[in-house]
């Protein structure tokens, strides 16, 4: 069935040619325009992490906290110092510090591309405007300090060596300017602090002898803001993207180096970086283009085709602009439905050009091999179709569904690929069949030389001559053998059989010699010629009729069947190419021969089981690692940047946000008590920082309401420190006392708020008005957490773990109450616990398709089975290879391992189909009658199918294997991480499905007895189905009709079961006389 509509798609497309070619090209032009509105964007946050996962739930509940669209905007301004020391501890580069924020604060405008109005960070900074406040605290203080430091030692009004800095505490990791309390943690890093011999030294700089630190060597600017709207997240994008471009190129400080970073800024340096493959991908088509010339060119002259150089070029242009039309469709479709482009994408190009090129190797190796022997275009392409249409179908179909499945993988940047991929695939594949085709047609036109012109024109008679001379001469010879067999048996009557034979022969020779006479008049021969042309006119009928129904039988001769032979009747056309195809024959009997040799196939055992240790020992060991700056160009500005955030931000000072949801009674004892133990639950972790890096609202609430004494005092504390400038000395008893008996109550809320201590508790609640009391009602809130010395990954996902354990644990003691936790790269932790468990599904479900459409298309037992194992073979050996190259289990590894199983069909689903085939065709051209003959020889050994299935796909496959190779090769020289992996996985995809496709499964199907190559379990289990389907209609009729339903019902079966056994009875018939296998 498969083979007939194959041959009917390749009448229709020979038919008509120039529709099919040109409905093709328009279309395929017509989406490609759709390139104009292509969007390059990555997302690299949250691109790679499964929507299933839980930190998808964890940043909705924080952006319904923050009443924002998306993630708020988080830019790190991270400043060093240019001296040698390395040490900001100095007035001079403080104060530089806080001047470059008061600039970015209030005074930056990003440039007006596309914005309506000028604007600064501080127009949309509410409510974090004021996150950087505690640093100018600080360094106003010290200022003040090392100034009445200076002014009392030119007075020589200090005491016992002692100065005045007791007015405020300037101690790391948390200060306290003016009764606030200011956390140092959050600004400096790598902080080193003097050692108790240090600390009274007088050679000390001042600014050392007013705090306990001795140096400070970078301080981080945070600058936040929600993305509220969509117009407002436009301006963060502009604004972060300004900043990151004026620090880089204009600001320019001779004591600071100033370097920024954000999401935005990410993405932007993907972005940027990714128009540098341009180049790289232009010299990949060229050296695919070249060797698919010199490929051509070498065919052409090889098969001794007749083809004028403009009809080999029309193929290698045919070949190389279908993919690339493919390619442009597949971007202009997806720009046209909405969809953006991201950095995988972009190796899209070099995927299915490679895998483009295959399939036109494929079509052109038949095309050239039926050239000598079918000289009629369209009858040539009706059978390069039905011969090789079902080969390219299973290899597209199952490149399309495993970048298909991957499409629908929890993974957004990997379904993107995957999708786009799969699209292009299926462009591609009808570009194939619909223009390539035709294309090929269109070169036969060109199949015209000086030599066949001379036959036709001038020896056309003398050719007919000597054919039919040759015709006469092989019979005298057989009439003479068979004469002589009956002299040998008549014994003594043997002179006298030989005289009326010799008699006999010379009257026929007379009247052949007559008839030869007769011939060479113009008359008799026009006569003849019209005879022969309608009888083979009827016979191309009676061959059209029955190319996809009918077996004829083989020659009698027993000449050696060659694959590599080219069907002339004329005789040598050329003595080089015949020594060719002569020693490339014998080569591959060699080849076959050493296949079917029991020690090599041991030794081929042998090898897989070496190759099967390696690659599985490589898959178990790798690790889920996920790394940002692998994803970046090496030559970056941002990777110093990561290894600043890694070494030193992430290792002295990691938070994570937990967030509350519902009514706390502050009032209640008993919730309390059940709230503290959830924070020190979370403070008694290890790594935790403790208590004073901890920020819970509500410590602070509990003191302001037991303690009202203790907040009038700070408060005229303040008031003095600001308008007098004098601050007496903190006693015990402005501390208050412990045994508070104040009322705790939500009523006090807004005066705890508006106090400049607790002010800056507001971002950290929210609150209603309660209709029943008129008090505030605070429905949810948030914690800060902070842990130290989590630089790797292993020790953020264990403290990941820990953390969702606590709040689930919570949550169950505390039902009225929902406990969730939120980290900034918690989406990175996700990635890589559930990277193990979505590779192996997506492999598994991969796998079953794989052998579905293998089962579709090859529907034999031992196809399906080999072609499953070679598949997960080679895949396998990708994945366990990837490994031992040092490559880790990521998304990118993960898609590479997805393309492998698709690329590892094209190598085992050309050798089972072609293995699988009960008979090879064999034509060849009538120069009497210009009818080309047809016909369909049985292989009735395993010596002919392996030679059979050698000879039709071992030169294609070593093609595209060193095409795809050689397409994808210049991205090794774009010093990227995703590229690298594509390109070694299609190395190794190469080279494993090469030795696959050529050796290991040959070798084994070679050694299978044939029986498990029919497709009788398939068929058996469809009569089957369709047998059990009839019976139950015929049960239903008989429950309503009574005992006439019962008959039928007996009838019925009986019937059913007689046809199952003529059926199997004749498939065994058909398999005795195929040398066992099905017709």
């Amino acid at each position: 069935m498969i083979r007939c509509f194959f041959d009917f798609l390749g009448h229709s497309i020979a038919k008509w040619p120039i529709a099919f070619s040109a409905l093709s090209l328009v279309l395929s032009l017509l989406l490609s325009c759709g390139i104009t509105l292509l969007q390059l964007k990555d997302r690299i946050r949250d691109g790679y992490t499964p929507e299933n996962a839980p930190s998808w739930a964890e940043t909705a509940d924080m952006r319904r906290f923050w009443n924002s669209t998306g993630d708020p905007m988080k830019t790190f301004v991270l400043i060093r110092s240019k001296l040698p020391d390395r040490n900001l501890l100095r007035l001079d580069l403080l104060s530089r510090s806080v001047r470059l924020h008061q600039f970015v604060l209030h005074e930056f405008v990003p440039p007006l591309a596309n914005a309506s109005a000028p604007f600064t960070y501080s127009d949309l900074c509410s409510p974090y405007c004021e996150f950087n406040f505690p640093l100018e605290l600080f360094v106003d203080a010290l200022n003040e300090s090392v100034a009445e430091h200076r002014t009392q030692l030119s007075k020589s009004s200090q005491k016992n060596g002692k100065n005045n800095a007791n007015k405020n505490n300037l101690s790391f990791p948390v200060a306290s300017v003016h009764s606030f309390r200011v956390p140092l943690e959050w600004f400096f890093f790598g902080v080193s602090l003097k050692g108790p011999a240090e600390r009274e030294k007088p050679t000390q700089k001042v600014e050392q002898q007013m705090t306990n630190m001795d140096s400070v060597y970078m301080i981080q600017l945070t600058f936040s803001a929600d993305r509220s709207t969509p117009t407002k997240s436009r301006q963060l994008s502009q604004w972060e993207m300004s900043l990151y471009d004026f620090l880089r190129f204009d600001y320019n400080d001779t004591l600071l180096d100033v370097q920024v970073i954000g999401m935005d800024i990410l993405d932007n340096e993907m972005t940027r970086d990714n128009h540098e493959t341009v180049p790289f991908f232009s010299t990949g088509l060229l050296l695919v283009g070249a060797f698919v010339a010199v490929n051509v060119f070498g065919t052409v002259s090889f098969r001794r085709v007749q083809l004028s150089a403009f009809g080999p070029l029309l193929l290698v242009l045919a070949t190389v602009c279908c993919p690339l039309l493919a390619i442009g469709s597949t971007f202009g479709a997806m720009a046209l439905l909405g969809f953006r482009i991201n950095s995988f994408l972009l190796v899209l190009p070099y995927l299915v050009l490679g895998i483009g090129v295959d399939d036109g190797f494929l079509l052109m190796h038949r095309w050239f091999q039926l050239a000598e022997s079918v000289k009629s275009a369209p009858r040539r392409l009706r059978l390069v179709l039905a011969d090789i249409g079902p080969s390219v179908t299973v290899t597209s179909l199952t490149n399309v569904i495993s970048f298909g499945i991957g499409a629908f993988t929890p993974t957004p940047e990997i379904r993107l690929f995957c999708f786009g991929t799969a699209l292009a695939l299926t462009f591609d594949y009808v570009l194939q069949i619909t223009l390539f085709c035709p294309i090929m047609q269109f070169s036969a036109y060109f199949e015209q030389s000086s030599a066949d012109n001379d036959h036709e024109l001038k020896g056309q008679r003398n050719k007919e001559i000597k054919i039919i001379e040759k015709k006469d001469k092989s019979k005298q010879t057989e009439r003479g053998k068979t004469a002589k067999g009956k002299e040998e048996k008549r014994g003594g009557k043997v002179k006298e059989e030989k005289e009326q034979k010799e008699g006999g022969r010379g009257e026929e020779e007379q009247k052949e010699g007559g008839r030869g006479e007769e011939e060479q008049k113009e008359g008799g021969r026009g006569e003849e010629e019209e005879k022969r042309r309608g009888r083979g006119e009827e016979e191309g009928k009676e061959n059209r009729q029955s190319d996809c129904l009918s077996l004829r039988e083989p020659s009698s001769g027993k000449r050696k069947w060659s694959p590599l032979e080219q069907n002339n009747l004329d005789g040598k056309e050329g003595e080089i190419g015949t020594a060719a195809a002569e020693l490339l024959d014998g080569f591959l009997d060699v080849y076959c021969s050493l296949l079917r040799n029991r020690c090599f196939a041991a030794f081929l055992l042998f090898s897989t089981l070496c190759y099967w240790y390696g690659s599985l020992r490589g898959s178990l060991s790798i690790q889920s690692k996920l790394d940002t700056r692998k994803i970046l160009p090496k030559g970056s500005k941002l990777q110093e940047t990561f290894i600043l955030l890694e070494q030193f931000v992430w290792a002295n000072h990691f938070t994570v946000t937990v967030k509350i949801d519902g009514l706390l009674n502050v009032s209640s004892t008993e919730e309390m008590r059940l709230f503290y133990e959830l924070v020190q639950h979370f403070e008694k972790i290890p790594r935790s920082k403790g208590p004073s890096s901890s920020l819970v609202w509500l410590r602070d609430f509990e003191r302001f309401c037991r303690y009202e004494d203790d907040n009038l005092m700070k408060m005229e504390r303040f008031i003095n420190e600001l308008e007098l400038g004098e601050l007496n000395e903190e006693t015990e008893e402005d501390k208050g006392t412990v045994n508070g008996t104040n009322e705790v109550t939500l009523c006090r809320l807004d005066q705890f708020l508006d106090m400049p201590f607790y002010s800056h508790w507001a971002p950290f609640i929210r609150q209603h008005v309660d209709s029943i009391t008129g008090c505030p009602s605070v429905h949810c809130f948030i914690l800060v957490f902070a842990y130290q010395n989590v630089s790797g990954w292993d020790v953020r996902i264990d403290l990941m773990q820990r953390w969702r354990a606590i709040a689930k644990a919570h949550s169950r003691r505390m039902p009225w109450l929902n406990f969730s936790v939120w980290e900034y790269n918690a989406q990175f932790v996700d990635q890589m616990l559930s990277l193990p468990s979505v590779t192996v599904h997506s492999f598994l479900l991969t796998m079953c398709c794989m052998l579905f459409v293998c089962a579709l298309f090859v529907p034999s037992l031992f196809s399906v089975l080999f072609a499953g194992l070679s598949i997960s073979s080679i895949s396998v050996g990708v994945f366990g290879f990837l490994s031992w190259l040092h490559f880790d289990l990521d998304p990118v590894t993960m898609a590479a391992t997805l393309m492998s199983i698709g690329l590892s069909v094209d190598f085992t689903a050309h050798i089972t189909y072609h293995f699988r085939q009960s008979h090879r065709v064999e034509s060849n051209n009538d120069h009497l009658t210009g009818n080309e003959n047809v016909r369909f020889v049985p292989l009735l050994s395993k010596e002919d199918k392996l030679k059979h299935t050698l000879a039709a796909v071992g030169w294609p496959m070593i093609q595209s294997g060193v095409s795809t190779a050689l397409c994808i090769s210049p991205l090794l020289f774009t010093h990227k991480y995703a590229p690298a992996v594509f390109v070694f996985a299609v190395f190794l995809v190469s080279a494993w499905g090469l030795l696959h496709g050529l050796l290991l499964l040959p070798c084994a199907l070679s050694f299978l007895p044939l029986r498990g190559f029919s497709s009788r379990p398939f068929r058996c289990i469809l009569n089957f189905l369709t047998w059990r389907r009839k019976l139950r209609i015929w049960e239903g009729k008989a429950a309503t009709n009574g005992r006439e339903g019962e008959e039928k019902l007996g009838q019925l079966g009986g019937g059913s079961e007689l046809r199952v056994t003529k059926e199997h009875g004749h498939g065994r018939k058909a398999e005795e006389i195929n040398g066992e296998m099905e017709v």
